[in-house]
Protein backbone atom coordinates (compact mmCIF):
# COMPACT_ATOMS: atom_id res chain seq x y z
CA UNK A 1 0.00 0.00 0.00
CA UNK A 2 3.41 2.31 0.70
CA UNK A 3 4.90 2.03 -2.35
CA UNK A 4 0.90 2.44 -4.27
CA UNK A 5 0.77 5.72 -2.38
CA UNK A 6 4.69 6.86 -3.08
CA UNK A 7 4.11 6.29 -6.86
CA UNK A 8 1.13 7.61 -7.25
CA UNK A 9 2.32 11.22 -5.05
CA UNK A 10 5.16 11.21 -7.30
CA UNK A 11 3.36 11.29 -9.87
CA UNK A 12 1.31 13.83 -8.79
CA UNK A 13 4.28 16.16 -8.05
CA UNK A 14 6.10 15.22 -11.84
CA UNK A 15 3.11 16.17 -13.50
CA UNK A 16 2.85 19.55 -11.73
CA UNK A 17 6.76 20.32 -12.82
CA UNK A 18 6.90 19.06 -16.21
CA UNK A 19 3.33 20.86 -17.09
CA UNK A 20 3.46 23.14 -19.97
CA UNK A 21 4.03 27.21 -18.99
CA UNK A 22 0.94 28.86 -19.17
CA UNK A 23 -1.73 26.08 -20.24
CA UNK A 24 -3.12 26.23 -16.96
CA UNK A 25 -4.01 29.91 -17.04
CA UNK A 26 -5.21 30.15 -20.81
CA UNK A 27 -8.49 31.25 -20.91
CA UNK A 28 -11.66 29.56 -21.82
CA UNK A 29 -12.32 30.31 -25.72
CA UNK A 30 -15.13 31.71 -25.45
CA UNK A 31 -14.17 34.32 -22.59
CA UNK A 32 -15.40 37.69 -22.35
CA UNK A 33 -14.12 39.80 -20.17
CA UNK A 34 -13.35 43.80 -20.59
CA UNK A 35 -11.91 46.54 -18.15
CA UNK A 36 -14.07 49.64 -19.19
CA UNK A 37 -12.51 53.18 -18.91
CA UNK A 38 -14.34 56.45 -19.16
CA UNK A 39 -11.61 59.34 -19.20
CA UNK A 40 -12.35 63.07 -19.51
CA UNK A 41 -9.72 65.40 -20.38
CA UNK A 42 -10.13 69.42 -21.07
CA UNK A 43 -11.07 72.14 -18.29
CA UNK A 44 -14.54 72.02 -16.33
CA UNK A 45 -15.47 70.53 -13.17
CA UNK A 46 -15.15 67.24 -14.57
CA UNK A 47 -11.39 67.33 -16.21
CA UNK A 48 -9.76 64.21 -14.64
CA UNK A 49 -12.88 62.65 -13.52
CA UNK A 50 -12.20 58.63 -14.65
CA UNK A 51 -14.58 56.32 -14.06
CA UNK A 52 -14.46 51.93 -14.66
CA UNK A 53 -16.03 49.02 -14.61
CA UNK A 54 -15.68 45.53 -15.26
CA UNK A 55 -17.76 43.74 -17.83
CA UNK A 56 -18.30 40.23 -18.41
CA UNK A 57 -20.25 37.91 -20.82
CA UNK A 58 -21.14 34.48 -21.54
CA UNK A 59 -23.13 35.35 -19.04
CA UNK A 60 -23.20 38.94 -18.29
CA UNK A 61 -21.50 39.67 -14.68
CA UNK A 62 -19.19 42.32 -13.31
CA UNK A 63 -19.36 45.75 -12.25
CA UNK A 64 -21.20 47.08 -14.61
CA UNK A 65 -24.72 48.41 -14.24
CA UNK A 66 -26.19 47.72 -17.21
CA UNK A 67 -24.37 44.25 -17.56
CA UNK A 68 -26.87 42.43 -19.71
CA UNK A 69 -28.04 45.11 -21.88
CA UNK A 70 -24.56 46.20 -23.00
CA UNK A 71 -23.62 42.52 -23.47
CA UNK A 72 -26.51 41.93 -25.63
CA UNK A 73 -25.25 45.11 -27.51
CA UNK A 74 -21.86 43.64 -28.00
CA UNK A 75 -22.98 40.17 -28.87
CA UNK A 76 -25.19 42.25 -31.87
CA UNK A 77 -22.42 43.90 -33.22
CA UNK A 78 -19.70 40.76 -32.90
CA UNK A 79 -18.10 42.14 -30.14
CA UNK A 80 -17.41 45.54 -31.98
CA UNK A 81 -17.02 48.26 -28.96
CA UNK A 82 -18.04 51.34 -31.47
CA UNK A 83 -20.63 51.56 -34.09
CA UNK A 84 -22.19 54.08 -36.58
CA UNK A 85 -23.59 56.73 -34.21
CA UNK A 86 -27.46 56.06 -33.85
CA UNK A 87 -29.77 58.89 -34.43
CA UNK A 88 -29.18 61.03 -31.74
CA UNK A 89 -28.91 64.58 -31.20
CA UNK A 90 -26.12 65.90 -29.30
CA UNK A 91 -24.80 69.57 -28.33
CA UNK A 92 -22.13 70.78 -29.89
CA UNK A 93 -20.09 71.10 -26.39
CA UNK A 94 -16.79 70.26 -26.72
CA UNK A 95 -16.09 68.30 -23.37
CA UNK A 96 -13.74 65.22 -24.76
CA UNK A 97 -13.89 62.16 -23.32
CA UNK A 98 -11.93 58.79 -23.34
CA UNK A 99 -13.63 55.06 -23.66
CA UNK A 100 -10.81 52.65 -23.64
CA UNK A 101 -10.96 49.05 -22.86
CA UNK A 102 -9.07 45.84 -22.51
CA UNK A 103 -9.31 42.48 -21.85
CA UNK A 104 -10.55 39.71 -24.08
CA UNK A 105 -13.84 39.15 -26.35
CA UNK A 106 -14.72 35.45 -27.06
CA UNK A 107 -11.23 35.04 -25.98
CA UNK A 108 -9.60 37.08 -28.10
CA UNK A 109 -7.88 40.06 -27.30
CA UNK A 110 -8.94 43.40 -27.04
CA UNK A 111 -7.71 46.76 -27.25
CA UNK A 112 -9.95 49.53 -28.06
CA UNK A 113 -9.40 53.60 -27.14
CA UNK A 114 -11.15 56.07 -28.68
CA UNK A 115 -11.64 59.99 -28.02
CA UNK A 116 -14.92 61.78 -28.11
CA UNK A 117 -15.78 65.04 -28.50
CA UNK A 118 -18.15 64.82 -25.58
CA UNK A 119 -20.31 61.99 -23.84
CA UNK A 120 -23.43 62.47 -25.62
CA UNK A 121 -21.01 61.31 -29.05
CA UNK A 122 -19.30 58.86 -27.04
CA UNK A 123 -22.71 56.94 -26.31
CA UNK A 124 -23.97 57.81 -29.92
CA UNK A 125 -21.48 55.64 -31.00
CA UNK A 126 -21.05 52.90 -28.14
CA UNK A 127 -24.54 52.49 -26.72
CA UNK A 128 -24.57 50.97 -22.75
CA UNK A 129 -20.88 49.94 -23.10
CA UNK A 130 -19.50 52.52 -22.04
CA UNK A 131 -22.64 53.88 -19.84
CA UNK A 132 -21.46 53.58 -16.15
Amino acid sequence: MLKLFTATFAGAVLSVLFATPGAAVAPPPDRSELKLTVSRSGGGTTAGRDRSAVLKCHPPRGSHPQKVKACQELNERGGRLAQDPRDVICTMEYAPVTAAAVGTWRGKPVRFKETYVNNCSMLAHTGVVFQF
